[in-house]
C-alpha cells in the first residue's frame, strides 16, 4: 500500500491572490524582498494539483487534509496572552523547547504546535477543521479561531507585511517582550525551537476524545450518569483513559483532571455540576485522589475562565502577575515607572469614604480609589527615594502612562485651581471584589 504524502500547499502570492498555485512545503523558496506572501496552514496530498488545475482554484476540494503544525494566531501584542497560553500547555506536558514563537509581522503573534506530539492523522477538509477549532477550545486556548476555516492562509515566516512594513520572524519565548519595531525591520532566518516528535500521550488522548459534532448537555441542575458521558464524549465500552467504568490509573490523575476540568469549563457547564462530575470520575480511579488534592486541582484550572477564585491580598498578587503593564515596568533598567506605580497601589483606599476638604467640600472616597495632587505626590516621592528628582510634571508624565495604558482612571474634582484634586480609579482590579 502505498502511503499518503501530505506535502502539499496552496501558495498566495503576492497580494494575498489565490490563483490555485501548489508546491511542496520543502520547495518553497523564500526572498528577503516576498511581501504578503501566504500559503495554506493545512497540508495536502499531491491530488490538490489536479483539483487546482482543473478548477482553477482550491475552493471546493473536499479530499483528506493533514498538518505539521497546529496555529495558534494571538491577535494582540499583549506579552501576557502568550505567557497564558504557554501555561496552559505546560500543564499538559508541553514545554517552550517544542513550541515555534513568531512575531506576526503586525499586531499580535503566531504560535506552532508540532503535529506530531498530538499524534493528528488525516481527515476530510470540513471534518478536519472542526476537529482542530474544538480540540484548541478544550485545551482552553484564548486565540483567533478563524484561523481553523477551511484552506485557510498563513503567513510564511520572514516575509514582509506591507501595511506595518515589519516582517514575520522567528523569536524566542523569552523575547516576546522586546521591541518589534526594531526587531523585525528584516527577515530573520534562524529557528529556536527543537524538533520534537515524541507523541505526547496527554494532548494525543486529548485529540482522540475531541467530538466531531457538538456536545449535548443536559440541564444544568440535572446532575446524571447521561450527563457525565456526554460530556466526557466517550461510550462507556471505549478503550480510553478517561472511562466511566474504572477511572484512570495512578499517575495519569493529575492530567486527565486537569484536562476534564477544562473540557466542562469549555463546554459550559456551571462550576458547581462540573465539580461533581470530577468527583464523581475521580472516585472510579483505582487509588482515587484525595478530596483536597482534588479540589486543588479543580480550582487551579478553573482559573483560565473565570480569573483566580481568591480572596485579599492572594488575589491582589495574583491580578499583579497577569498585570502586563505591571510586568513591562519591573524589567525596565530604570526603575521609576514601576516605584510610582507601586506607591499608587499601595495607598489605594482599601474602604469607602468621604473625606472633608479644608475648604469645606466633602468628596467621596471609594476602595480602589487614590486622591492626589501632583505637587503633593512628588513631594513624598522624594521623601521616598531621597534623591529630590521628582516634580510636578515629571509625576504627570508618569501618570498620564499608567492612565493611557488603561490601569487608571483620572476624575478631577474641585472648583478653584488651588483646590482641585486628581482622583485615580485603579480598573485592573477592584478591591470590591474582596
Amino acid at each position: 500500500m502505498v502511503k499518503v504524502d501530505f506535502k502539499f500547499v496552496e501558495l498566495a502570492d503576492p497580494d494575498f491572490s489565490r490563483k490555485g498555485i501548489v508546491v511542496r512545503v520543502d520547495e518553497i523558496e523564500i526572498d528577503s524582498e516576498d511581501v504578503d506572501r501566504c500559503r495554506t496552514w493545512a497540508t495536502y496530498p499531491e491530488g490538490l494539483k489536479k483539483h487546482c488545475k482543473d478548477k482553477g482554484t482550491i475552493s471546493g476540494y473536499d479530499g483528506l487534509v493533514c498538518c505539521d503544525f497546529i496555529p495558534i494566531d494571538i491577535d494582540d501584542l499583549d506579552p501576557s496572552k502568550v505567557e497564558e497560553v504557554v501555561e496552559i500547555l505546560n500543564d499538559y506536558d508541553v514545554s517552550t523547547e517544542c513550541l515555534s514563537f513568531y512575531y506576526s509581522g503586525s499586531k499580535g503573534f503566531h504560535i506552532e504546535i508540532p503535529s506530531a506530539i498530538v499524534g493528528i492523522d488525516p481527515l476530510p477538509v470540513k471534518e478536519f477543521n472542526l476537529k482542530i477549532k474544538k480540540f484548541i477550545q478544550l485545551l482552553g486556548l484564548n486565540c483567533d479561531e478563524s484561523m481553523y476555516k477551511s484552506h485557510q492562509l498563513y503567513r510564511l515566516s520572514n516575509t514582509r507585511n506591507r501595511k506595518s512594513n515589519l516582517f514575520k520572524i522567528p523569536i524566542k519565548y523569552s523575547e516576546i517582550y522586546d521591541d518589534f519595531k526594531i526587531l523585525a525591520k528584516s527577515p530573520r532566518f534562524e529557528t529556536f525551537a527543537n524538533k520534537v516528535t515524541e507523541l505526547n500521550d496527554t494532548l494525543n488522548t486529548l485529540w482522540l476524545e475531541t467530538p466531531l459534532n457538538e456536545i449535548t448537555k443536559e440541564p444544568a441542575n440535572d446532575f446524571s450518569d447521561k450527563m457525565v458521558s456526554s460530556v466526557v464524549g466517550l461510550d462507556n465500552t471505549q478503550n480510553s483513559p478517561i472511562i466511566l467504568n474504572g477511572g484512570v490509573k495512578r499517575g495519569n490523575r493529575n492530567t486527565t483532571g486537569s484536562m476534564l476540568t477544562r473540557k466542562l469549563m469549555m463546554e459550559g457547564y456551571r462550576k458547581e455540576d462540573a465539580l461533581k462530575i470530577l468527583i464523581d470520575l475521580n472516585s472510579q480511579n483505582t487509588q482515587p485522589l484525595e478530596l483536597s488534592e482534588l479540589l486543588k486541582l479543580f480550582e487551579s484550572n478553573w482559573k483560565y475562565r473565570n480569573g483566580f477564585d481568591l480572596t485579599g491580598t492572594k488575589y491582589f498578587r495574583a491580578n499583579l502577575r497577569m498585570d502586563n503593564v505591571f510586568q513591562e515596568y519591573l524589567i525596565k533598567p530604570d526603575k521609576e515607572y514601576l516605584s510610582i506605580y507601586i506607591y499608587l497601589l499601595l495607598n489605594l483606599n482599601d474602604e469607602d469614604k468621604v473625606m472633608k476638604m479644608e475648604w469645606g467640600e466633602e468628596i467621596p472616597i471609594y476602595r480602589n480609589q487614590i486622591m492626589i495632587s501632583n505637587r503633593k505626590l512628588a513631594e513624598r516621592l522624594n521623601l521616598k527615594t531621597r534623591n529630590g528628582e521628582w516634580n510636578e510634571q515629571k509625576v504627570r508624565i508618569f501618570i498620564n502612562d499608567l492612565i493611557n495604558k488603561e490601569r487608571f482612571v483620572k476624575k478631577i474634582v474641585g472648583i478653584k485651581p488651588k483646590q482641585k484634586r486628581t482622583i485615580l480609579t485603579w480598573i485592573h482590579f477592584n478591591f470590591t471584589q474582596c
